[in-house]
């Protein structure tokens, strides 16, 4: 029998976890954009490099512009792709506009070295959305238009459709511009986001073991195997204490996976807790004393916080730089 899962917990649940990362990833985004890159006529790609032009050139503001965008592009995307990436991604879109526009376009612009700009702004952009990816979302915008052709065309390389639609965005605005140096200083501002978002995923990819003690063994294997796609090892235990009967669940999981394998155990089995080895040869702390959905965040936030405010002090320090002078 499936336990159906408690709406409210769910909510409490991402907005003690998933609601910070998405709100600092946008944050990210929307400083390197609205505050170092568009305010140097520089275009990365994407709905937002059309959104940047369309600011320099009418004044428009960038954020409505990019959620305009994207509205048709969720529409059509809505039967392929799903509800729940959709949500997701409407989600990160809507974010992104009101950080845009509300937050970030308050704050006075670096006009200053364009090769510094491209170079900051592309660190933020990516780190924000490597942290997005990670979470197998997306910020909408070409990211739809891949996923839509590579179903329509699955022989085509992933990596060859997103460098078209980022190149035919830059060429845009090069002649928008009339400017050669947008395309050269767009190609750092690429460059320093896909390093950016390939370190995040790497360490993304990374596998690690979930231990899970559960009294409802059977039945919790057989979520993670049909909801995860992962594979199960099941041992029987005894408590050295209470003597009763119990499983021990084995399970490999990526990281962006750890927050669905522990509201998914939390939702069969409130009494259970898992153990994450968030390095070789070496245990974690338990994600869980007593109770899942109450627990608190796991390392991989840790990590993402501590990234987060690593790259945000020294930008809000030169924003207080900049306001200064």
């Amino acid at each position: 029998m499936r336990i159906p899962a408690n709406p409210t917990t769910g909510l409490r649940q991402y907005l003690k976890t998933e609601f910070w990362i998405e709100a600092a990833a946008a944050a990210m985004m929307a400083m390197g954009v609205q505050v170092f890159t568009a305010p140097n006529f520089i275009v990365g790609g994407g709905l937002s490099g059309i959104a940047s032009v369309l600011f320099n050139v009418f004044g428009w503001p960038i954020g409505v512009v990019t959620f305009s965008l994207n509205l048709p592009l969720l529409l059509i995307g809505w039967r392929r792709l799903g509800r729940r990436f959709l949500i997701s991604t409407l989600r990160m879109v809507a974010y992104l506009s009101l950080m845009t526009d509300e937050v970030f376009a308050r704050i006075p612009p670096y006009r200053g070295e364009p090769l510094l700009a491209a170079l900051f702004g592309g660190v933020l952009v990516g780190a924000g959305l490597g942290l997005i990816l990670m979470r197998g979302s997306s910020t909408g915008g070409t990211d739809i238009i891949v996923k839509l052709i590579q179903m329509r065309k699955p022989y085509l390389s992933l990596g060859r459709i997103v460098l078209a639609t980022d190149l035919a965005v830059v060429l845009l605005a090069a002649v928008v511009y009339r400017n050669i140096e947008t395309i050269l200083y767009g190609a750092v501002m690429i460059y320093a986001s896909t390093e950016m978002i390939d370190g995040l995923i790497d360490r993304a990819d990374a596998r690690k073991l979930a231990i899970i003690v559960t009294g409802r063994g059977n039945e919790t294997a057989r979520a993670l195997m049909g909801e995860l796609r992962r594979g199960v090892t099941v041992l029987p235990a005894t408590g050295a204490y209470t003597g009763e009967t119990r499983s021990v669940l084995l399970c490999v999981v990526e990281i962006r996976q750890l927050f669905e394998l522990k509201r998914l155990v939390g939702r069969i089995d409130p009494a259970a807790f898992v153990v994450v080895a968030m390095r070789p040869r070496r245990w974690a702390r338990a994600l869980n004393r007593s109770s899942l959905p109450d627990a608190s965040a796991p390392e991989i936030l840790n990590f993402e916080f501590s990234f987060v405010l690593l790259l945000l002090f020294p930008v809000g320090s030169g924003m207080m730089w900049v306001k200064s002078y």
